[in-house]
């Protein structure tokens, strides 16, 4: 919505896509914001768990489709309110990962029958 925000995209017209975040350095519960975007014209979900200790409350969500996500980054995208998740962390690690995948397997190998996906202003507090 005009302003820049660092993203990533998953998946491949015929691969999934995965992302593992850094360890996140900190304990207890959490939680987790960020905006995500199906490719335009498709649909997607979206899976979400935690390696290293911990849980997440959501594991699939079901992604609307954004005419910005399409191309090569930066993309340009018109967020609404039903473009933001936030997610409950709970039980963390310092150690703890957070994973997002295009997959419920996360495994990039897999096909990608859940579509891609744009990830962007991840945000845990």
């Amino acid at each position: 919505n005009g302003n820049s925000s660092s993203c990533f995209k998953l998946g491949t017209s015929k691969k999934a896509g995965v992302f593992t975040s850094k360890a996140v350095g900190v304990t207890g519960d959490k939680t987790l914001e960020f905006y995500a975007f199906a490719w335009s014209g498709k649909s997607a979900k979206l899976y979400i768990k935690v390696v290293g200790g911990g849980e997440a409350s959501v594991s699939e969500i079901s992604l609307q489709a954004n005419a910005g996500a399409t191309g090569i980054i930066p993309f340009t995208i018109t967020a609404t309110d039903s473009d933001k998740y936030t997610v409950t962390l709970t039980g963390l690690t310092a150690e703890s990962k957070v994973v997002f995948s295009t997959a419920p397997t996360f495994d990039t190998a897999a096909n990608s029958t859940s579509g891609r996906a744009v990830v962007a202003g991840v945000h845990l507090k």
